[in-house]
């Protein structure tokens, strides 16, 4: 499906997913991407990070409609400067995958924060910010910032609907300020879902952005796994090979992967590898120490190199990844 506005609004859509049961997509608005490559130097103003989410009717995919412009709502944190307020740069979106859910999750990139709502398909949905990075940031390090810069961006529900993922780019700590880590994090969403219509959970507490939510149906951390070089996207493996020899489609995921990348030019700017990570039954993750760079021997692979299988093309930037196979080396139904 390919998808893109046709009305000429602030509407600035980074992340994107559909639920095509539902009929309704839900794209975030992240930022004016035009004002970084006009002037590098000078930081656009804080107002250019969007704070809102869009749903869409895509019943009839050739015509999207636009069915409602939401704004995450503000949290307690007061930030230093207005873009670091929780609500600001939503950069991605997921949905829910099993038909008894109709929810959705938002992060926001400065803003530090996770938003749910419980029904996309509700003519205004209504966001909570459910989960603040100061959490994770300072699970990891207990003298690192509060969760607004610390540069969250991909954001995925597992395919069964336990867990939510969320790769954390962290920032580095400058003199007058702490940093935050970068990480993967992964969060336990069971008890959020299940509250169904009216879930409880809300980050509107300065002893909640620090601890947690107080509410029960709040997610809970699972695992916080260091990623040095900055990631900001990733991806589930939702392939399984079978003992026929065919890959197989999967929701019991047992690996998935992320890629270190930002925009150089915003200061940002990843270390250009792309990492395999193990999950185990529980939901924790750990690094594939096995998954090695086939020049350097180091774990994670490379991407500033010379040469590549096609050529020497010099160096490249990984942004986004998918595990793929063949078409003939897939069939329907469980890996046995």
């Amino acid at each position: 499906m390919l998808f893109r506005s046709q009305f000429p609004t602030c509407a600035n859509p980074h992340g994107v997913q559909a639920r095509e049961d539902l009929g309704i997509l839900v794209s975030s608005d992240y930022n004016e991407p035009r004002n970084i490559i006009l002037n590098p130097i000078q930081a656009p103003s804080s107002y250019l990070r969007r704070p809102t989410v869009r749903t869409w009717d895509i019943s009839d995919p050739d015509k999207p409609k636009l069915r409602a412009v939401s704004f995450l709502p503000d949290g307690p944190r007061q930030a230093s400067v207005p873009h670091r307020e929780e609500p600001r740069a939503a950069m991605e979106t997921t949905v829910t995958n099993l038909p008894q859910h109709k929810g959705a999750f938002a992060s926001t990139m400065q803003g530090g924060a996770i938003f749910y709502t419980p029904d996309i398909t509700v003519a205004k949905p209504e966001w909570r910010e459910v989960f603040d990075l100061t959490l994770s940031n300072r699970k990891l390090d207990p003298n690192s910032s509060d969760g607004g810069g610390s540069n969250g961006a991909w954001v995925q529900t597992s395919l069964d609907d336990k867990y939510l993922y969320h790769a954390v780019s962290g920032r580095k700590a400058t003199a007058t300020a702490p940093g935050a880590p970068p990480y993967i994090l992964v969060l336990d969403i069971r008890k959020l879902l299940a509250s169904g219509e009216s879930p409880e959970c809300s980050i509107d507490t300065i002893d909640e952005v620090t601890a947690g939510g107080a509410e029960s149906d709040c997610p809970a951390i699972v695992s916080v796994l260091p990623a040095p070089g900055g990631p900001h996207w990733g991806t589930l493996d939702n392939l399984a090979l079978g003992s026929d020899g065919y890959y197989h489609e999967t929701t019991d995921i047992k690996r998935l992967a992320y890629s270190n990348y930002f925009v150089a030019r915003t200061g940002l700017d990843g270390d250009h590898r792309v990492c395999m990570v193990d999950q185990a039954g529980d939901g924790t993750i750990s690094l594939d120490t096995a998954f090695k760079d086939e020049n350097t021997g180091d774990v994670c692979i490379d991407f500033d190199r010379a040469s590549w299988p096609h050529g020497a093309w010099g160096p490249a930037k990984p942004h986004s990844m998918l595990f793929v196979t063949a078409d003939d080396d897939i069939k329907s139904g469980p890996a046995q």
